[in-house]
């Protein structure tokens, strides 16, 4: 999972490790930076748009592991 609009690590490094191993699968979130718009502190009542969908993705990829 990676952003397209990272500032700190590239996308092309997310890339890199998805042609290393292609048993993997990139999710790139366009427009999303390093943190998918959350920061320190949170005080919003719900996630940023990015970060719930990265949230979302990751349980899904853990309910398919389960089944």
């Amino acid at each position: 999972i990676h952003g397209t609009q990272d500032e700190a690590v590239d996308v092309g490094q997310a890339e890199h490790l998805h042609i290393l191993n292609p048993n993997s699968e990139l999710f790139l979130v366009e427009n999303a930076n390093h943190t998918f718009g959350a920061r320190e502190p949170w005080i919003e009542n719900q996630l940023p748009e990015h970060l719930k969908a990265v949230t979302e993705k990751c349980i899904s990829f853990l309910n398919e592991k389960m089944k």
